[in-house]
């Protein structure tokens, strides 16, 4: 899986002006038996060719997929730039978009809209006895973890009373728990997750919530009516399901805040996100991936500008750009502002295809 780490490396990278390859390829299953993707990957690399810098590119990169690629996911992303000393690749699970960028710095747009469009999830479903650790991202639902642990029945037992055997078994359940609750504090900070979901009896999860370390109480999600014994496709079923409802609400929640909020906490347009934008204030972007806009950039302050005037700090000139919507992705990106997505969305069209809630 691509990390926000991985990704911040590729905004940090800094050449010497030299051109980057950003290379996307979806990776269409029906094409993999005969290697088809090569051909695709051919086409889009032909403005390389010929190129007297590049074109020993063209070949590096073409005999990597013909001979040392094992595609074990839908989409591969490669970075490449020779004087620059840069050969990143990156597997997808989902497809990209098919594409070949040529610039002086790598195009990781389409990688941070999956960064921010898929969160990671990690899913517990637990009972009294058992527990199964679950990640989630990308629509891909993976276990990681079955945990089985012996604790006895509720039966009587001979020379015990009744009460003392309840609260040997409580003991044991709540072992059971604080076990299953440390494992998956320690599961969730190795993978870099984002949100946590449980499933299973109500009581026990109501138990199992006690126990939680408070940074996984955090980023608790909720619950969902998934039972322990569930089979893996009614699983990936109920938890994605339950996801998106969640995820609607909240875009929807953010939404009537910012018209709530307007030319208060939250502005809108993509001069106001700009300027708010160069002044660090943003806490919360949402934009329709498809809106381009071409803008200017200042090359010592990176100071976004929707006119050529020079830079306000340095007094610089500024630097044309062919999409100034990434650029405020990606510093936003940066400033670890958080990056929503929302295509088709009727309330952002009428705000102009990009709208932000304020810090301060």
């Amino acid at each position: 899986m691509i990390t926000r780490k991985q990704i911040l490396q590729m905004i940090n990278f800094k050449g010497d002006g030299n051109s980057v390859i950003s290379l996307y390829l979806s990776l269409n299953p029906d094409r993999l038996k005969n290697r088809e993707f090569v051909v695709e990957a051919k086409s889009l690399l032909k403005k390389i060719e010929n190129d007297p810098v590049l074109e020993d590119e063209y070949g590096r990169i073409v005999d990597f997929l013909e001979t040392r690629f094992d595609p074990s996911s839908r989409s591969v992303v490669i970075f490449s730039s020779p004087k620059d000393k840069l050969f990143q690749i990156y597997e997808v699970p989902i497809p990209v978009k098919s594409t070949c960028i040529v610039g002086k710095e790598p195009y990781i747009k389409p990688l941070i809209r999956l960064l921010e469009q898929y969160e990671r999830y990690c899913l517990v479903l637990v009972d009294g006895k058992r527990a199964r650790v679950f990640s989630i991202y990308m629509g891909k639902v993976e276990e990681h973890t079955y945990i089985l642990d012996e604790v006895p029945g509720w039966h009587k037992q001979g020379g015990w009373s009744q009460a003392r055997f309840q609260r040997h078994i409580k003991q044991h359940v709540y072992d059971h728990l604080k076990k299953v609750a440390d494992i998956t504090l320690t599961f969730f900070k190795e993978e870099q997750l984002d949100r946590l979901i449980l499933g299973g009896p109500h009581e026990v999860v109501t138990h199992f919530k006690n126990i939680l370390h408070i940074y996984l109480t955090r980023r608790l999600l909720g619950t969902v009516a998934i039972d322990v014994d569930a089979g893996t496709k009614e699983i990936e079923k109920r938890a994605l399901s339950y996801i998106e409802k969640i995820e609607d609400e909240e875009n929807d929640d953010l939404m009537q805040r910012i018209l709530d909020n307007l030319g208060k906490m939250a502005v809108a347009g993509v001069k106001d996100v700009v300027d708010m934008l160069n002044q660090g204030r943003i806490q919360v972007l949402l934009v329709d991936p498809d809106l381009k806009m071409k803008g200017w950039v200042c090359p010592k302050c990176l100071l976004i500008s929707t006119t050529p005037s020079a830079c306000e700090i340095c007094g610089r000139d500024v630097e044309k750009s062919q999409d100034i919507i990434e650029n405020i992705i990606e510093q936003n990106f940066e400033l670890s502002g958080e990056i929503h997505l929302l295509s088709n969305n009727k309330t952002l069209k009428d705000l102009g295809d990009i709208a932000a809630i304020l810090r301060w």
